[in-house]
């Protein structure tokens, strides 16, 4: 009962923008609102769970797809950050192997510089 009523009120919440003193009337809407679908769900058998698992990862996969951008963007503001440069000016297509500025030792890394405890 306890995680049914604190998802009735996090529903209300999120219907109300956020404001904590929605009207009273709302939460208890959301509370037979999310009864009924249990009920429905329990009545239906194993094709009503089988339903909301097809459901469920229908709408993680596009969730999914942003996330893998998500990444990336944050590969190269993480890279640009480290670099000290624009994130205009970081592409992630350079090379397997390190550039080595000119009249520099190809011992020193520039990711391994300001690491302590590194050779």
């Amino acid at each position: 009962m306890t995680s049914s009523d604190s998802a009735a009120y996090v529903i209300n919440l999120l219907t109300s923008g956020g404001k904590s003193d929605a009207p009273k009337i709302q939460r208890v809407y959301w509370s037979f609102v999310e009864g009924a679908v249990a009920t429905v769900l329990l009545l239906a058998g194993s094709g009503g769970l089988l339903a909301l698992q097809t459901a469920a990862v229908t709408t993680a996969l596009p969730s999914s797809l942003v996330m893998l951008v998500m990444r990336y963007g944050l590969v190269r503001a993480l890279y640009a950050d480290d670099r000290q440069v624009p994130l205009g000016r970081i592409t992630l297509a350079e090379p397997l192997r390190e550039r080595v500025p000119a009249g520099e030792s190809p011992s020193r890394s520039p990711f391994r510089d300001h690491v302590r405890g590194s050779p």
